[in-house]
């Protein structure tokens, strides 16, 4: 059943003291305090994550059986913040985070040459192992070590560390006992580990945080369109995440940011058409088939729509270009 519903602003307080209140899921073995909190809390601003942010508790993911259902409804977002590693998980497990650690996490920001990665919940002697012979180029940086291997956008094919996908992203990288981030550019690296300014203090996605709610698994968040330049229909930002605590009680969730109440319940209104309908120009698919019984909400200057059509449906349609689509009825 799609409906559509105007919630108060005050709405949007109650799940904004949800997520950045540092609420603890309580359902999933090692999940800890909500991976969005901590994710905003640890990731510096300016550095490419206003573009795009990925985030997956891999503790929540691996207590779901993602890394062995691929085709689990939680996968696309519970591995997104993988990013280049994410298709070597199971092959190089040693750089990624650990299956035993508590509060595993994963950090994906920027786009290539910009992006750089953040996994909490490292093996700390998988680290040790990694990084035991690069006495060269350390530094004391933050509450951990940062070790320049190589110049900004430098490639070496030989290097032992890394995948093909990944190779650039051990040029600089910072590390303490259980933290693990590096990216093809020094600057980028040292600002993970000695932040000026993280998101969470810059306030980037606080509202957006909210609007998707609690049981987060793995997210995507935006504000200067990555996957779709510039942003659609007036939005200021998006997000998009799989929620849930089980295979059969999940949820994909997508919030979109406008300036004020009116345009937001504009937009509202002409998704609702689509779903109700529409079709996506691009495939001439319907847009009631592609998203199934979507709910669309209205909470004060956001909107957020629901889905259980297919986990990581809106980020497909985020990354497919089909958003614009969405935002305007297409009968």
């Amino acid at each position: 059943m799609r409906t559509l519903r105007r919630i108060a602003a005050a709405g949007t307080l109650a799940l904004g003291l949800a997520v950045t209140g540092g609420a603890c899921t309580g359902l999933l073995p090692g999940a800890g305090d909500d991976p969005l909190s901590r994710a905003l809390a640890v990731t510096p601003a300016g550095q490419g994550a206003e573009t795009e942010l990925y985030v997956s508790d891999i503790a929540a993911a691996r207590a779901l059986g993602v890394f062995e259902d691929a085709e689990s409804p939680f996968a696309a977002l519970g591995t997104g913040g993988l990013g280049p590693f994410r298709e070597y998980a199971l092959a190089a497990p040693e750089q990624v985070p650990s299956p035993e650690a508590e509060e595993a996490l994963a950090v994906s920001i920027g786009q290539p040459p910009r992006a750089s990665f953040r996994f909490s919940g490292m093996d700390p002697e998988a680290l040790d192992h990694l990084f035991a012979h690069h006495d060269a180029g350390r530094e004391d940086v933050g509450e951990g070590e940062l070790l320049v291997r190589r110049g900004p956008g430098e490639l070496d094919i030989a290097d032992p560390l890394g995948t093909p996908a990944a190779l650039g992203y051990y040029n600089a990288v910072w590390y303490t006992d259980d933290v693990l981030a590096g990216s093809p550019d020094e600057a980028i690296t040292r600002a993970w580990g000695d932040p000026e300014t993280t998101l969470a203090e810059a306030g980037t996605y606080e509202e957006l945080a909210g609007c998707l709610g609690e049981d987060v698994v793995g997210a995507y968040l935006s504000r200067e369109g990555a996957s779709i330049d510039p942003l659609p229909g007036g939005v200021a930002g998006l997000a998009t995440a799989t929620t849930g605590t089980s295979a059969e009680d999940w949820r994909d969730v997508l919030c979109l940011e406008l300036p004020d109440e009116a345009s937001a319940q504009d937009l509202a209104d002409a998704i609702e058409a689509a779903v109700s309908d529409g079709a996506d120009p691009i495939t001439a698919r319907p847009w009631s088939e592609i998203l199934g019984d979507a709910d669309v909400e209205v909470i004060g200057s956001q909107v957020r729509v629901t889905s259980q059509a297919r986990g990581g449906i809106f980020l497909a349609v985020i990354t497919q270009q089909a958003l614009p689509g969405l935002l305007t009825a297409q009968p």
